[in-house]
């Protein structure tokens, strides 16, 4: 330790000297530093997309690493401050250790921690001048992976620790409730992913290859032995390619084979704490350490990246989740203040909605946060609902309306809804309804009804399963071995088209609708009528673009201070449109509304259109069909004396 301090101090006064010597005494020199170290999570996918660069290993991302296993070390530039280049150095290291970083220049480097312990790197960037500027340090916690101490067929687990599953660690005595998670991650499928492909549980089809997510500690490098799957089947002279043999015969005999396997195998088996969290041999002696918790406690998604960017095909997840635009969901904008407002981190950050729309707790800013990542939604312990989703089901509005049984939809619409608490107060305010109205539109709630009764809605909202699941998240259209970058739709993407594309695979027509829309190839399905006068009974989004633009033409025309925003929406001044009518205003609302929803009446086609039809008499002061006779009308689009009640009478 002496040793390590004296090598440490000595860096820090040649820096200082070196400075010193060349007059560079800027604030630079010893203010903020350029640049910080990220620890970077490569991946199956990382490897194919990145040949010859070194990254050949699968790592977690974790500061909190096996000995053995490479660590991707990143400079990362935190200002715009010119940087010419970057200085790499072991500053502390374990007694015994002789590990060396890749290279001591560079934007990449990689080191491979060789004993058990605590390794301190530090960065120096280079200003544009290449001189020293303030260095920054990372330190890497390395151990041996130790198991939860809970799976044992052969004898009664007796877990000790510092393994998770100790009673007085998180195995249900600890005086923290919170850590009691035991018991919450045994029901989970992650707490017996091998043992039920041994019991014939997922069918005959298994590989070697899929025992690095699998298990614990499964290294790809043979030379890393850190008391993983593979290291202890070594230990023990078993061949593990008796694995897929075994997994064969239970499905033709329709008997468990897991328990076949050795008691030590056993002990690194499916997917465990430390999976996650990293090896904990040394847990929780390192918690000591200054802003450090459990590696992977958070909503990073690093530690679920490591598995689920495959290139098989068969774990995609997380290449169409950073396809999706969950991922920018934090992104500052001139709307969205998540550090400031609490109002909007409830959605746009994965902390708020854990806290405000799963835990119930106030509204807060969220400071360094992280988007809507994997464990936003589905919890990595809590395992009561399917896909160990955080919340299901009945879905109430703030405007007190409950949209009853939308199935694992429930969980989207905590977001995807207009916040409306009271309509009459939102139509007196020029910023309408929210972005992503979705889960209104597929209610038909919340929209401005001039006073008139609603026809039925369409058949979406009661006869499509899981609702936004069953249509967004359909199996992608182009998937399977080989495919690394597939079109960017269903799945984690959730979208429905990829704009990117010109080809077959941009649509998910088939997957997503075919099911209860045989044949179809397009979203735009035949509409049941001319719902814009036009004379001709086109696809149901082309009668809504139709619709809109007679609205919108109508309102920009006849009501000062209207313009396009850039996401399509009607924008008006606050002072002009508190001078409007009701009816005008509530026009705007409703093709806001119907313009932020963005399904053009996939979602709830009878429900929009009624919406369209009648706003034009709020601009126009004329019911839409009187001036265009060969419109069709779902709903009555005005109350005068003689108004036609007859529901019958419109289609």
């Amino acid at each position: 330790m002496i040793r390590q301090n004296v090598e440490m101090r000595w860096m820090q006064i040649v820096s200082f000297l070196f400075v010193v010597m060349f007059g560079f005494l800027t604030p630079a020199a010893f203010g903020t530093p350029l640049a910080q170290i990220d620890i970077l999570s490569v991946t199956a996918r990382t490897i194919a997309n990145n040949p010859g660069s070194g990254m050949d290993e699968v790592a977690s991302g974790l500061d909190v690493t096996p000995i053995g296993v490479k660590v991707y070390l990143q400079a990362e530039a935190t200002t715009t401050t010119a940087i010419g280049g970057y200085t790499w150095s072991v500053a502390a290291r374990p007694a015994g250790s002789v590990a060396q970083l890749s290279a001591t220049t560079g934007t990449l480097v990689i080191f491979r921690p060789d004993v058990t312990g605590d390794y301190s790197i530090t960065l120096v960037p280079l200003g544009g001048t290449h001189l020293p500027t303030p260095a920054v340090s990372q330190l890497l916690h390395a151990g041996t992976w130790v198991g939860v101490g809970t799976i044992n067929t052969h004898a009664t687990p007796a877990p000790f620790a510092p393994q998770c599953g100790t009673t007085f660690c998180h195995g249900g005595s600890n005086a923290d409730p919170d850590l009691n998670v035991l018991s919450q991650w045994q029901q989970s499928l992650h707490a017996h992913k091998l043992e039920n492909h041994m019991n014939g549980v997922f069918g005959s089809h298994y590989a070697t290859s899929c025992l690095q997510c699998h298990t614990l500690g499964f290294d790809s490098n043979p030379a890393a032995v850190n008391g993983g799957f593979d290291d202890v089947a070594k230990t023990i002279n078993y061949d593990l390619n008796l694995i897929p043999q075994l997994v064969a015969l239970s499905v033709q005999t329709l008997q468990p084979e897991f328990p076949a396997l050795p008691a030590e195998l056993q002990a690194k088996a499916n997917i465990q704490c430390e999976s996650c969290h990293g090896p904990g041999s040394r847990h929780p002696s390192h918690l000591q350490d200054a802003d450090h918790g459990i590696a992977g406690a958070d909503l990073d998604t690093k530690q679920c990246a490591q598995c689920h960017d495959s290139v098989s095909g068969s774990q995609q997840g997380f290449w169409q989740w950073s396809a999706s635009t969950h991922p920018l969901a934090n992104k500052v904008t001139s709307d969205i203040a998540t550090s400031s407002n609490g109002a909007c981190a409830k959605c746009h950050t994965g902390e708020g909605f854990v806290s405000q729309r799963i835990n119930g707790e106030a509204a807060a800013p969220i400071a360094n946060s992280h988007a809507i990542t994997c464990s936003t939604c589905h919890d990595p312990h809590y395992s009561a609902n399917p896909h160990q989703l955080r919340v299901v089901g009945d879905f109430t509005f703030d405007s007190g309306q409950t949209f009853v049984n939308p199935g694992l939809g429930g969980l989207c619409m905590r977001c995807h809804n207009s916040r409306v608490v009271s309509l009459a107060t939102t139509l007196q305010s020029s910023r309408g309804p929210h972005h992503g109205p979705q889960a209104d539109i597929l209610d038909g709630v919340n929209g401005y009804s001039f006073d008139l009764p609603f026809s039925k809605n369409s058949s979406h909202f009661t006869a499509v399963p899981d609702t936004c699941v069953h249509c967004h998240m359909a199996t992608p259209n182009q998937s399977g071995s080989g495919i690394i970058t597939p079109a960017k739709v269903g799945g984690h993407t959730m979208s429905m088209r990829d704009e990117s594309l010109n080809t077959t695979y941009s649509l998910n027509v088939i997957n997503a609708c075919d099911s209860c829309h045989a044949g179809l190839a397009t979203y735009d399905r035949p509409a049941r009528g001319d719902y814009d006068g036009n004379g001709k009974k086109e696809g149901i989004q082309t009668e809504v673009k139709g619709l809109m633009t007679i609205l919108r033409d109508n309102i920009l025309g006849k009501i000062a201070g209207t313009s396009i925003d850039s996401t399509g929406a009607i924008s008006i001044g606050s002072a002009a449109y508190a001078k409007l009518a009701l009816g005008q205003q509530g026009a705007i609302y409703n093709y806001n509304l119907v313009s932020n929803d963005g399904s053009f009446g996939v979602h709830n086609a009878s429900y929009i259109v009624q919406l369209l039809q009648r706003s034009y008499y709020g601009v126009t002061g004329r019911p839409i069909n009187k001036d265009y006779p060969k419109m069709v009308l779902r709903a009555p689009v005005q109350i005068p004396a003689n108004a036609v009640r007859d529901w019958g009478a419109y289609d």
